[in-house]
């Protein structure tokens, strides 16, 4: 979003300003801001370059932010200034676009809120408002301006903002209200901002606004008795402002007469105090530095005092010494005397000459003003003097750059000279080499038709008919010169084959033939001297392959493809009936591919399926922001990493009626979301589009409104060459005359394209040898007729010759029979706004000369020079007869033009240039969150109608997905489910994900410390290692990890790679083709396949995003929020509970408080409790494990996480001291808490650590009583502790605190206190016999076939 604060000034925006700025909102960078001063002690807010912008525009037209008595509207301003605005204020925009949101305050404003609101796209109003006394107090004691004036200049301001910004979306802040309550309006500021979806706010501190707004800034307040200074105007807009009822034709446009006139004279009054102040200033400056000369005078002439002082005193010593000496001193004294007189006197002059330096200060000013209008003068006739040497300079320069070019120009011939023996002496020993080879085969063909005679006929045929495809080559280079192969031809009769069949010659320049060019470009492409060849692999995606949208990518694609691997790639729907690539296309020798497209639903699979089979793919190019081509580029990304850049051509929305982008949000309310290319995706994806950092344009008004680097409709340079080209034969064959002057439409005719207005144009002149080629079929029978009908007269003349669709291959032909081209976009129309014509860029590589109106695209052409720009449509019938009259001169400025502009701008060899940058440097992406939602939105209204589902009741496939990295420790729900559904017979394949883990993160957990059997670490550090390249945990079920590094070079990856023998690590964004490549592996298709999730699964809404499984289950084990009360991650929780539950078939759940979430949220969900384990009698009966054998007590045993938040450690601690004849032996990991090591100190107490589950059940079943000390809080509700069912399964008695989750009360004892705990423990633990080891439906095997039929139904 784009906020713009307006107000007058002093009316608190500067206040509010800085309100936004602590709400987080982006103003600019560090030292952007004109600093704080006395007058606005807490800084203005101001962004330099703004106020620098808006001065400029407002002074360049007579005005200023005071001096606005006759300013009615932008209107007034001149063309240039408003086009010198557009650049600055565009580019401005451009680089805080990049931050969004943003804001932007500067008062003036108020006056050109028209200039700057025509470059937004979605803006914000902030306005504030202020009494106008107050407003006008306040400009009296910053500016000393009067009461009066001050009012006058509040109304205009406020009259002018009003009407400005009618219609946008705005708030209004009062300053009173601000400074007297600041919370209250935060809060509406911050609610008008959320309203519209403004993110990442916000709320500053109490404490923050009383350290910022301090009420003694709030100055020059409302005093009741100025009141009589309003007008009844200023009174009534006072009261409109204050009571934000207002709409801008409730508000006058024009203030009256008489406050005209009050402004008009006090701009006069105010600008002539402004004046002298500023020569006073100049003044004072003058004299300043006088000033500092004499004080730097008088400091040398107290150095000279502070000396003479000094001697003096030296001589006083002297004299004292003297009258103790010899009288022979006494001249000595004498000498001394005269020399301190001398300094006397020099003193003195040193006075004087100060006092002449003083006289001679005065007569300085008055020559300096003499010479600064001397100096003035001098320079008005040095200007004219300049003016009139330009003009022969630039004479001179011309004639020196047409030297140059010529001596260019001959180098260069001298090369393509060199170059052609060169590649003739090639292309002769490659036709040898094949003759060699064709001769070879025909002595195989003799032999093999002596051993098969049936056969002989038609190999014979096929033999013939590849010589005659080769002739055509013997036919160029005997056009080229000399043929070296004629005798070597001659010696095996292949000479006389051709001549034998004559009608198989081509006696036509090959330059005008049709076929030649799709057999010839096949052979003689652009001259291959590439240098820069990649080993890359790239996509170019056009969003319809069977007509024009396919043209731009088609550029991208024939260019790439000399220095890489590249495919054309797009969709062809039902709308478009051709199912072939675009007719201008057809037999162009590029790499290809076109799917038919559904609609939504069933596009959603399509395209998922066809990104995972782009493999390889190191770049793609999404051409045009439509939905079609930016969801399969960006899913490619997703999948493939590839780097995406984003070509616009169009400003798309043109198109359509609504101009207007949509957010997600919006869209989601909207009907009609079947057609993926329609008007409601169309405007959402050109907000996708924002968010792609790499970007290519083909014009500045697109570079002005998307950014990106701009490449035009580049052409071959090699093909678009006109030397290659014999005009008079083409005209010969075309039936154009040869003394015709020639304007040419090539494409394909629209009514904003001007062709009408060339028509029109032609009548008018009435020149038989002006001619109108039209090559191109308008788009309808209607058209067509309306077009016939209106111009019979011209076309029965043959003034408009009209030509069929030509190919691409062909369209140089028609350019080369041209002489001028004329592009009259409809400067009305939005399309021709932003859209640069293909046909320009024709002309441009033809040498053509070119006449176009004035749009942006084309503007800057015309600014250069290159083009001929013409204000309207009544002036092109002048600038044709201009132009064909002198166009010896045009024609050559146009080869000039190629040979300087088009190769270094418009070529293949810049295309590829800029596009190789791109890749290579990529700009930062911000899509990423955009499309994960836009994903999660189509798959939530699309995915269960668009997905193929194949299940085989009989043989199912389960892609399982775990949470957690503790797979094989604990003996969790999921892996219950997964080990009991791989004994049925009906599953058939079952692969268990555990979560993604980082390297670093992995390795951490590699602990050899004292005290790491009591943690999990060392378990999940060496079963992820087993998991890596797949664990078989049995014969249908395979186990996988994925581990993933941030740096691919950091020696913890090389060194782990080693150890599990893969090549490298992969990054995080390689998880999805993890899954697809294991998949792939165990020959396991995902419409035939059902994808069960354990939330939180973290990656869930990427693995959808990209799969389309055929069913979806989700099991809900414990409300996991409940692990983070207070906070963020509670709600992001939330959120993936409510994704899965929207695409989910089937929901389980553990226990009834997570049916009920499930309920809360709006969804369906099957309670199954967790089950029983069931071992045999031989397995009960083995002895003790090692570490339990010297015990001699009852055991009471517990199992389990040892987090704090569920175990009662306080519990279980006085339990140890109340039992001292019992061992309490602990089995678990003490990751998630360390308070239960101190129970290390108790000699009745073994903490086992960490076991691994297939083992702790040896060491349950040796539990005299088992103990559940949990706490009943939210997070133990929610929770159906599977130990539970474990002790029971093993018959050992339980006793446990009252917690929701237990379902099995008749068999568990509970106890709410240590008293009652220890008195149940006692009935159990001395010699009371086991619990019967239960029968009942709730085993894993009995859970397992009830859940078996919702999967197989």
């Amino acid at each position: 979003m784009q906020i713009f604060i307006l107000g007058m000034h002093r009316s608190g925006t500067s206040l509010t300003a800085h309100l936004l700025n602590m709400m987080g909102i982006y103003f600019g960078p560090e030292g952007s801001s004109t600093g704080a001063n006395i007058e606005n002690p807490k800084g203005f807010w101001e962004r330099r370059d703004v106020r620098t912008i808006n001065d400029q525009v407002l002074q360049s037209n007579g005005f200023d932010w005071y001096k606005i008595s006759e300013f009615e509207g932008i209107h007034q301003f001149s063309e240039e200034s408003i086009k010198t605005f557009d650049k600055e204020a565009a580019n401005l925009i451009l680089n805080l676009d990049a931050h969004r949101p943003w804001f932007l305050k500067e008062p003036r404003f108020c006056i050109n809120f028209d200039l700057w609101k025509k470059h937004l796209e979605i803006p914000l109003i902030i306005l504030c408002f202020r009494h106008p006394i107050e407003v006008a107090r306040s400009l009296q004691a910053r500016n000393g301006f009067n009461i009066e004036f001050g009012l006058e200049l509040w109304e205009k301001y406020n009259k002018h903002v009003l009407q400005s910004i009618n219609g946008i979306p705005r708030i209004s802040i009062n300053h009173a209200q601000t400074v007297n309550n600041p919370t209250q309006v935060v809060d509406s500021i911050y609610n008008f901002l959320k309203y519209y979806n403004i993110p990442h706010l916000r709320i500053p501190s109490e404490n923050e606004l009383k350290v910022f707004i301090a009420k003694s800034l709030y100055r020059n307040k409302l005093n009741d008795q100025d009141v009589r200074f309003l007008t009844e105007s200023q009174t009534k807009l006072w009261e409109t402002i204050r009571s934000n009822q207002w709409e801008s034709e409730s508000v006058p446009k024009y203030i009256s007469q008489n406050s005209k006139n009050i402004l008009q004279i006090g701009e006069k009054f105010y600008t002539s105090i402004e004046l002298l102040r500023k020569n006073n200033s100049e003044k004072d400056k003058t004299i300043s530095e006088y000033t500092k000369q004499v004080d730097y005078l008088n400091v040398q002439l107290q150095k000279v005092k502070d000396e003479n002082i000094k001697l003096i005193e030296n001589i006083g010593k002297k004299e004292k010494i003297a009258e103790q000496f010899n009288i022979s001193l006494l001249t000595k004294t004498e000498l001394l005397n005269d020399r301190t007189q001398d300094l006397l006197n020099k003193n003195r002059k040193l006075e004087k000459d100060y006092q002449d330096l003083q006289i001679q200060i005065v007569q300085s000013k008055e020559k300096i003003k003499t010479e600064i209008e001397l100096k003035r003068e001098a320079t008005e006739q040095l200007e004219k003097e300049k003016k009139g040497n330009t003009r022969l300079q630039i004479l001179i320069q011309n004639y020196v750059e047409e030297l140059e070019r010529m001596a260019i120009n001959i180098e260069k011939k001298d090369e393509e000279l060199e170059q052609l023996k060169k590649e003739k002496e090639k292309e002769s020993s490659r036709l040898q080499s094949e003759i060699r080879n064709y001769l070879e085969q025909i002595d195989q063909l003799k032999k093999f038709i002596n051993l098969n005679k049936e056969k002989h006929n038609q190999i014979i045929s096929d033999l013939k008919n590849k010589l005659k495809k080769k002739k055509r080559i013997i036919q160029k280079w005997k056009k080229i010169g000399n043929n070296p192969l004629k005798s070597l031809l001659n010696k095996f009769g292949l000479i006389k084959f051709c001549e034998k069949n004559p009608s198989n010659i081509r006696r036509i320049d090959p330059s005008l033939d049709k076929e030649y060019f799709h057999n010839h470009h096949n052979q003689i492409t652009t001259p291959n001297h590439h240098t820069d060849k990649r080993n890359l692999s790239g996509l170019v995606i056009a969003w319809e392959m069977t007509h024009n949208p396919v043209g731009r990518a088609f550029l991208f694609s024939d260019c790439l493809k000399s220095i890489l691997d590249i495919k054309l790639l797009g969709s062809s729907f039902a709308k478009y009936p051709s199912k072939e690539i675009w007719t201008p296309l057809n037999n162009y020798p590029i790499t290809y591919e076109i799917f038919e497209a559904e609609l939504f639903p069933k596009y959603l699979k399509q395209v998922k399926d066809l990104a995972w089979q782009q493999e390889m793919t190191d770049f793609v190019i999404i051409c045009k922001p439509r939905l079609p081509s930016i969801l399969l580029g960006l899913l490619i990304h997703k999948i493939h990493q590839s780097k995406v850049i984003i070509d616009i051509d169009d400003w798309e929305l043109s198109f359509f009626n609504n101009y207007t982008a949509l957010s997600l949000s919006e869209v989601e309310n909207a009907p009609l979301l079947l057609e993926p290319y329609n008007e409601t995706w169309t405007r959402y994806s050109e907000t996708l589009s924002t968010k792609i950092g790499s970007k290519i344009v083909s014009n500045i008004a697109l570079k002005n409104k998307f950014g990106g680097h701009i490449i035009s409709h580049i052409r071959d340079e090699y093909r678009f060459d006109p030397k290659r080209y014999n005009k008079q034969a083409i005209r010969k064959q075309l039936g154009i005359p040869q003394q015709a002057r020639v304007i040419l439409f090539l494409g394909t005719p629209r009514p904003h394209k001007g062709f009408n207005e060339v028509a029109k144009a032609l009548e008018a002149i009435n020149n038989p040898d002006y001619k109108f080629l039209i090559v191109g079929e308008l788009q309808s029978e209607q058209e067509r007729r309306n077009f016939e009908n209106k111009w019979l007269h011209l076309i029965a003349n043959k003034t408009i010759m009209l030509y069929p669709n030509c190919s691409f291959l062909e369209s140089p032909k028609y350019l080369a029979a041209s002489d001028l081209i004329c592009l009259i976009q409809d400067r009305g129309s939005h399309i021709s706004q932003y859209q640069l014509p293909a046909k320009l860029i024709d002309a441009l590589a033809m040498a053509i000369p070119v006449i176009a109106c004035d749009v942006p695209p084309l503007r800057p052409f015309g600014d250069e020079g290159i083009i001929e720009i013409i204000p309207n449509e009544q002036d092109l019938t002048p600038a044709i007869i201009r132009i064909f009259d002198n166009y010896e001169f045009y024609k050559k400025r146009s080869q000039n033009i190629r040979e300087k502009h088009f190769l270094n701008n418009h070529s293949y060899n810049f295309g590829r240039k800029t596009i190789l940058k791109l890749i290579d440097n990529q700009v930062e992406n911000e899509f990423n969150d955009e499309f994960r939602s836009l994903l999660n939105f189509l798959n939530f209204k699309f995915y269960k109608d668009s997905r193929k589902n194949s299940l085989d009741p009989n043989k199912i496939n389960i892609v399982m997905f775990w949470k957690q990295n503790d797979t094989g420790l604990y003996g969790r729900r999921q892996e219950m489910l997964k080990k009991y559904l791989s004994k049925n017979k009906n599953v058939s394949r079952i692969l268990h994900f555990d979560a993604p883990i980082e390297i670093q993160k992995l390795l951490s957990k590699k602990n050899v410390t004292k005290n790491s059997i009591y943690y999990q670490d060392n378990f999940i550090y060496e079963s992820t290692l087993q998991r890596i390249n797949g664990y078989q945990s049995n014969a249908k079920t395979t186990e996988y990890t994925f581990v993933y590094t941030k740096n691919e070079n950091h020696p913890l990856a090389t060194e782990l790679s080693k150890k599990i023998e893969v090549d490298s690590l992969a990054t995080k964004q390689d998880y999805l083709k993890f899954i697809k490549q294991k998949m792939a592996a165990a020959e396991i298709d995902e419409s035939e396949t059902i994808f069960w999730f354990n939330p939180v699964v973290n990656e869930f809404d990427d693995i959808m995003g990209v799969f389309s499984p055929a069913m979806v289950v989700a099991d809900f084990i414990d409300d996991q929020r409940q692990w983070h009360q207070g906070s963020n991650q509670y709600y992001n929780i939330e959120e993936n509970y409510k994704n899965v539950l929207k695409l989910s078939d089937i929901n389980l759940c553990n226990s009834n408080s997570v049916l009920q979430m499930i309920e809360d949220f709006g969804f369906n969900a099957i309670l199954v409790t967790n089950g029983y384990e069931v071992f045999d009698q031989e397995f009960l009966d083995k002895p003790r494990p090692e570490a339990l054998k010297d015990i001699q007590t009852p055991i009471v045993g517990y199992v389990g996480n040892l987090d704090p938040k569920r175990l009662d450690i306080g519990l279980l601690e006085s339990l140890v001291l109340k039992l001292p004849q019992y061992t309490f032996v602990i089995i678990g990991s003490a990751h998630m808490g360390e308070d239960v090591l101190k129970l290390q100190k108790y000699t009745n107490v073994r903490l086992l650590g960490v076991i691994p589950y297939e083992q702790c059940v040896e060491y349950v079943r040796c539990f005299d009583v088992g103990i559940i000390p949990h706490y009943e809080n939210d997070l133990t509700k929610s929770m159906n502790p599977l130990k539970a069912y474990l002790y029971e399964s093993l018959g050992v008695p339980i006793v446990s605190t009252p917690i929701s989750g237990l379902y099995m009360y008749e068999s568990i004892r509970i106890a709410k206190t240590v008293k009652e705990f220890e008195y149940h423990i006692n009935e159990c633990g001395f010699g009371r016999k086991k619990y019967k080891i239960p029968v009942n439906d709730d085993t894993w095997d009995n859970k397992i076939q009830k859940i078996l039929p919702l999967l197989q139904n």
